[in-house]
């Protein structure tokens, strides 16, 4: 598909998100808000599985950390919902810093320990908070978490899904464009020239270290957003959000909409939250299916669900070329 026919495509995708949700209801909608929130996490998670090969189990930790950044952050401090949200960006950030240092010398199977390690142990300190004796004991609302206040616009107040949903989407495609402007730079280059080979990318002058750490980074910062978005879609901030199903969630959209594609990182969100949807009206075994839907994604999407779609086109293509020859 060439660049036109995509951006085309993209801008249809953008007006159907704009002029569909009035007709949908509270309750669709409220899903539809859902599915656009985890596209800007597992967008952040694209860059460090997918570009950069780094398997992480810790993304939920980095989507806590920016759901209680912002709650805090208009709880503690009466900031703002809107400055909220870069904030909650830049600590998800840098935390992403503070995790790549320690994790440099760490790959493969040891790479997913730790990450994992940090989502479990991070959700335990919330909740133990009081017994460390450091600062307030009620930092983290204690057992029944926080409650952030509903975003306005003068005196407007988003208390709807759809006043949300138009929020969510806004935020969504400026997520898009720059991790696309990322993903195109050198740094991109760089990183996936790391994932290709290390040794040799740095042979050819990359600093592994650098885009390793950064990766880390880039992958908190879109966490961070996350966290802020759906602390205030969730209406409360607590601990049972973020667990390692959240994490292992992340990595199926991923897997799912394909691990190299930011359009995957949508497309598989998107995938996901309908599957989850449509499995609690079916069956209670919901972590048996998503086992099995991940399980078929890896034996049979091997690019993931935009990967196949562009083999498809790329042989349609090949064969139109041939029949003109």
């Amino acid at each position: 598909m060439t660049a036109t026919r995509r951006n085309a495509a993209g801008l249809v995708v953008l007006a159907l998100a704009v002029l569909v949700p009035p007709a949908l209801g509270e309750y669709r909608t409220y899903v539809l808000c859902l599915m656009a929130i985890y596209a800007i996490g597992s967008i952040g998670l694209t860059v460090l599985v997918g570009h950069g090969g780094m398997i992480s189990l810790g993304h939920a930790g980095l989507v806590c950390v920016g759901a209680y950044g912002a709650s805090l952050l208009m709880i503690r401090a009466d900031v703002s919902f809107w400055l909220a949200l870069p904030l909650a960006t830049a600590i998800g950030m840098l935390v992403g810093l503070a995790l790549g240092y320690p994790f440099l010398k760490l790959d493969g199977p040891y790479l997913a320990i730790a990450t994992f390690g940090f989502a479990v142990a991070l959700p335990e300190v919330i909740n133990r908070w009081s017994a460390f004796g450091v600062g307030d004991p009620a930092l983290f609302g204690g057992a029944l978490g926080l409650n952030p206040p509903s975003p306005a616009i003068g005196s407007l107040i988003i208390n709807t899904s759809l006043r949300f949903w138009y929020v969510c989407l806004a935020v969504l495609v400026v997520a898009v464009l720059l991790a696309r402007r990322i993903l195109s730079s050198r740094w991109g280059q760089d990183l996936r020239a790391y994932r290709q080979s290390p040794p040799a990318a740095s042979a050819y002058g990359v600093r592994t270290r650098r885009v390793r750490v950064w990766s880390f980074a880039v992958a908190g910062g879109y966490a961070g957003l996350c966290g802020a978005l759906l602390a205030h879609h969730l209406g409360a901030v607590g601990t049972s959000s973020f667990s390692l199903t959240l994490s292992i969630t992340f990595l199926m959209m991923v897997v799912i909409g394909g691990v190299e594609s930011v359009a995957g990182a949508v497309v598989g969100a998107v995938a996901v939250v309908a599957l989850q949807e449509w499995l609690t009206g079916q069956t209670s075994n919901l972590q048996l299916w998503y086992g099995v839907a991940l399980l078929l994604a890896v034996m049979f999407l091997r690019g993931g669900v935009v990967g196949m779609v562009q083999a498809r086109l790329r042989r349609l293509r090949h064969r139109d070329e041939a029949e003109h020859a």
